[in-house]
Order: structure tokens, then sequence, then C-alpha cells
């Protein structure tokens, strides 16, 4: 049973990876999908070149990185929105596994408390 309930995991993580790139092709071609991911994409690179520039020493030179061209913000967005229903699905099946466990721990404690009765 624990083989194939592993085997059943597996599979649904390989079969998120096609899934989440469906739903990116999906996004990008939808009007208002595709002007969210821009504006994250837009907001997420301004952050990481903030935190990039804040992080730097004193020494190094301040460069100036400008907005992502509307391509580049649209991939970056895609990718992003990809990758975190695959985290998001290997973190469901994850937990969904650490709770299975955690009921038969329960159920063989209750049976050896029942037992010593």
């Amino acid at each position: 049973m624990a083989f194939a309930a592993k085997i059943g995991s597996l599979f649904v993580k390989t079969l998120s990876k096609p899934i989440a790139s469906r739903v990116k092709d999906y996004a990008k071609s939808h009007p208002v999908a595709r002007s969210s991911m821009i504006v994250f994409a837009q907001k997420k690179h301004e952050f990481t070149t903030w935190a990039s520039q804040t992080l730097k020493s004193e020494d190094s030179p301040k460069v100036f990185a400008g907005r992502l061209s509307e391509e580049r913000a649209l991939a970056a967005g895609a990718d992003f929105l990809g990758e975190s229903l695959i985290f998001a699905v290997a973190g469901a099946v994850t937990y969904y596994e650490y709770r299975k466990g955690n009921i038969k721990d329960e159920q063989k404690s209750a049976k050896v408390v029942a037992n010593n009765e």
C-alpha cells in the first residue's frame, strides 16, 4: 500500500509540470492575467534590484537597472506562476504524506494503549 501511495504522489508531482506549462500559456494569452503578471514581474524586478543594491558593499559601484521590457516581464511572471503551481502541488503532496504518517502513528499508539489496558 505504501508503495502505491509513493507512486501515486510521484505521478501527481510529475503531472503538475505539464499542467503548469498549460496554465502559463493560458495566462500569457488572457488579458487580465497578462497584465497582472507584467505588473508582478516589474515589482519583483524592482525588489530584487533594490535588495542586491542594498546588500552590496559600499565600495562597489551602484548600477541603475531599468524596467523590464513587456516581453521579459511577461516571461518572468509566467515562469513564477508555473513554478509556484509546481511548488504548491509538491507541498500539498508532502503535507498529505506527512499527515497520513501521523494518523498511522496515532492509530498505532491507540492500539498499544488499548492492548495495555
